[in-house]
């Protein structure tokens, strides 16, 4: 194999490795905001005065 085979080779590589990181942190990030967003929303929906007390005479 040639070099300038071999260094167009190994460049494929490298930008094949750096876009399959750029897509992984964007998904991450994704779901990040994802998850940020669920955890809002749980905080959003408690309802502390629920649950506190047990009608045992109905």
């Amino acid at each position: 194999m040639d070099i300038a085979a071999m260094a167009t080779s190994l460049k494929a590589a490298s930008l094949g490795t750096a876009v399959s990181l750029a897509v992984t942190k964007k998904a991450m990030d994704t779901q990040k905001e994802a998850g940020a967003q669920l955890v809002e929303l749980l905080e959003k929906s408690v309802q502390p005065h629920l649950g506190n007390r047990i009608n045992i005479r109905a």
